[in-house]
């Protein structure tokens, strides 16, 4: 029987209750300070990284409602500005970022219909300019190949998968390997390029119409 020692390390779990906005923002900071190769998965959001200001703070207020902390609109403005400054040093940076989202990400409402054209506008124009963000979209019709929830992998060493309550952080070879399994399953599906604008495009289309509604 393998002692305690050689036990691989489990899961880590940080609680968002524990920890203000802004620090969880600060946290993720440090530790893309040290990515080379950042991948994502979500089925129903954008990611962070890829965020316009509106549509961040939206969800952030979501997340900070959830929370058992009350809510801070000074918390919540400081988490923002962090989450825009993750997104500045990166584009600054040398690191590369691929990310996947599920076509859903696409119509789920964060905020109103207009912060949904402003950010899927600002999604259109990242896929056009040159850089290290390479983007996937997953289309409704796709085939079921993996059974997961929204997921960062950290270079090669470390995947965080997020939950209602926090964050688990991953750093065994086994959940490693399954994560990135998931991955590239995943990845071989998703449009990308002029197919992936087209989806993007028609999901557009829908948010413009349905904010003239809001006027």
């Amino acid at each position: 029987m393998p002692s305690a020692a050689m036990s691989p390390a489990g899961p880590e779990f940080l609680s968002w209750d524990e920890h203000t906005l802004p620090a969880l923002q600060h946290r993720t900071r440090s530790v893309e300070a040290d990515t080379v190769r950042l991948r994502g998965y979500d089925p129903e959001l954008v990611p962070g990284q890829l965020q316009t200001r509106e549509y961040a703070t939206a969800v952030l207020r979501v997340c900070q409602n959830l929370s058992s902390r009350p809510v801070d609109e000074n918390e919540l403005a400081e988490a923002v500005a962090a989450r825009m400054a993750r997104q500045a040093e990166w584009r600054s940076g040398s690191g590369e970022a691929h990310f996947l989202l599920a076509e859903q990400a696409l119509y789920t409402t964060v905020g109103a219909p207009a912060v949904m054209v402003a950010q899927l506008e600002a999604l259109l124009e990242t896929l056009t300019l040159p850089g290290s963000f390479e983007i996937g979209v997953i289309e409704r019709t796709a085939q079921f190949v993996a059974s997961t929830t929204n997921f960062l992998f950290y270079n090669a060493t470390k995947a965080t998968v997020e939950t209602l309550t926090g964050q688990v952080t991953i750093t065994d070879s086994q959940g490693l390997a399954s994560y990135e399994a998931a991955f590239e399953r995943m990845a071989a599906q998703a449009v990308t390029g002029g197919a992936a604008q087209d989806v993007i495009a028609t999901a557009l289309g829908y948010h413009r119409w349905a904010a003239t509604c809001d006027e």
